[in-house]
């Protein structure tokens, strides 16, 4: 018996160290969130409901419909270009986070203004219109 607890025990810790933390900023959600959908239109907040992954509103997505965390849609690369260097990096320390997020509240300005990939409206003006900033890939 004791062998057993000796086994389970050591199952349980060679289990713990292999388990791999998440390396995503669903802060960044978040203040996606607080700024276009806790405020805005029906339209808006039933767009970001239906996506059943959050993260597509900045993520490029995978053929099988799983984001894909290397790479950005239009509307994300545009976010990216405004936020210093490696932010899963800088988020580490403490210190960094408040300069990330202003960082992004800057990125969500100028990204307002940017014409979408087809050049027909600006991200803010579709967000207006009730739309995400890009389309989620079918």
């Amino acid at each position: 018996m004791k062998r057993l607890w000796t086994l389970s025990l050591l199952a349980v810790v060679l289990v713990g160290f292999n388990v791999r933390l998440a390396n995503a900023l669903p802060k960044f959600k978040s203040e996606f969130q607080k700024k276009y959908v806790k405020d805005g239109s029906d339209d808006i907040k039933a767009a970001f409901k239906a996506l059943k992954n959050k993260c597509l509103v900045c993520h490029a997505q995978k053929p099988d419909g799983k984001m894909n965390k290397s790479k950005r849609n239009a509307y994300g690369t545009v976010l990216a270009d405004r936020i210093e260097g490696d932010a899963n990096k800088r988020w580490k320390d403490k210190a960094n986070r408040v300069k990330i997020l202003a960082e992004l509240k800057d990125a969500f300005s100028v990204a307002e203004k940017e014409k979408t990939k087809d050049k027909t409206e600006t991200y803010g003006e579709r967000m207006e219109k009730g739309k995400l900033p890009v389309d989620p890939e079918k």
